[in-house]
C-alpha cells in the first residue's frame, strides 16, 4: 500500500487531506513538533527512516499582513522547508506535493491566469511562495505543485470564519469589492489531491511523474470578497447588510492583487476530472452549518 508522508497534519488543507488520504494509503501525518521543516537535519533523518512514496508538504506561513515584519520566518517555511523536503524526497525516491497561491501575481490581468503567464509578487507572503515553487522545480524531484486561491474551511481561520464571526457581533459588515479571486474549499483540494493519487493506482511514481509540474486547482470561476460574503449571507439566511469596501477603507500591511482569478483548466484537461464552481464548493463547506 502506497506510504504518504503529510506534513502539517493540523493546518487547513493538512487536516482535510488526512481525512481523505487514510482512506488510500498508509499515512504518516506530522505537525511542528514531530517535525521541524526548517531543520535540515530533522528533515533528511526523518524521510530516512519513513522511506514514504510521497512526501505531502501542506505546511506554510500564511498570514499575508504578519509576513511583511516576519520575512525571515516566511522564508524559513515557504522557500527553505520546500527545499529541505524536495531535496530529501528526491534522495529518496519520493514524490512530492505541495500547493503554493494566487498571490505570485500583481493582479493586472484581466481574464483568470493561466500557468504560462508572467508571475510578479506584490508582497513577502507571494514572493515567498513563488521563490518555493523555485526551489522545488530546481532540485530535480518529481512534484506536483498546486497553486490555489483563497482557501476555506470551517476550522481554521481564513475569509469564511473571519466574516462568520463579524455577523455574531453585528448587522452591518465591510468587505472589499475590489479583490477578485477564485474562493477554494480546502476539502475539495484534500478531495482533489486524494483522488489523483487513487488514480495513479500501485504504479504511483511513474504516473504521477508522467504529469508532473505546475497546475492550478481553484473554484471555477470567480468572485469578489463582496459577493463571496453575499453568498455566504444568503445561503445561511443571515440577518446582516454587507457593505462594500475598497482598499482605502483599510489600512493592510501588504498589498493584494486586485484581481487573482485562476484558470484550472489544464490541471482537469490532464487530469480527465471536471470542475466545481466556487459557490457550489461554498454551498457544500456551509451545509454542514445548516
Amino acid at each position: 500500500m502506497t506510504r504518504i508522508l503529510l506534513v502539517g497534519k493540523k493546518g487547513q488543507i493538512g487536516w482535510e487531506l488526512f481525512q481523505s488520504l487514510r482512506h488510500i494509503a498508509v499515512v504518516i501525518a506530522t505537525e511542528r513538533s514531530e517535525l521541524d521543516v526548517t531543520s535540515r537535519q530533522d528533515v533528511f533523518r526523518v524521510l530516512e527512516t519513513l522511506k514514504p512514496d510521497i512526501v505531502i508538504n501542506a505546511t506554510g506561513y500564511n498570514n499575508v499582513d504578519a509576513a511583511e515584519v516576519k520575512k525571515d520566518a516566511a522564508v524559513s517555511v515557504n522557500v527553505t522547508a520546500n527545499a529541505f523536503l524536495a531535496t530529501a524526497a528526491l534522495q529518496e525516491k519520493a514524490f512530492y506535493i505541495t500547493y503554493s497561491t494566487d498571490y505570485v501575481f500583481d493582479g493586472h490581468k484581466s481574464s483568470p491566469y493561466i500557468e504560462g503567464d508572467q508571475t510578479n509578487p506584490l508582497n513577502v507572503y507571494g514572493q515567498t511562495k513563488l521563490d518555493g515553487e523555485t526551489v522545488i522545480a530546481n532540485s530535480g524531484v518529481n512534484h506536483l505543485i498546486l497553486r490555489t486561491a483563497s482557501v476555506y474551511s470551517l476550522r481554521r481561520p481564513c475569509f469564511l470564519t473571519s466574516f462568520l464571526k463579524k455577523t455574531e457581533q453585528g448587522t452591518q459588515i465591510q468587505v472589499r469589492s475590489d479583490l477578485v479571486g477564485s474562493p477554494t474549499s480546502a476539502r475539495y483540494l484534500a478531495e482533489m489531491t486524494t483522488q489523483i493519487i487513487s488514480m495513479a493506482g500501485d504504479k504511483h511514481y511513474e504516473w504521477l511523474s508522467e504529469r508532473k509540474g505546475l497546475y492550478h486547482l481553484a473554484g471555477n470561476g470567480m468572485a469578489s470578497r463582496y459577493e463571496w460574503a453575499q453568498e455566504i449571507r444568503d445561503t445561511l439566511k443571515l440577518n446582516v447588510e454587507i457593505l462594500p469596501a475598497t482598499q482605502s477603507d483599510y489600512i493592510t500591511g501588504a498589498n493584494r492583487p486586485i484581481y487573482s482569478a485562476l484558470d484550472s483548466s489544464k490541471f482537469y484537461d490532464t487530469f480527465r476530472l471536471r470542475s466545481v464552481s466556487w459557490n457550489k464548493m461554498l454551498k457544500i463547506t456551509l451545509d454542514e452549518l445548516l
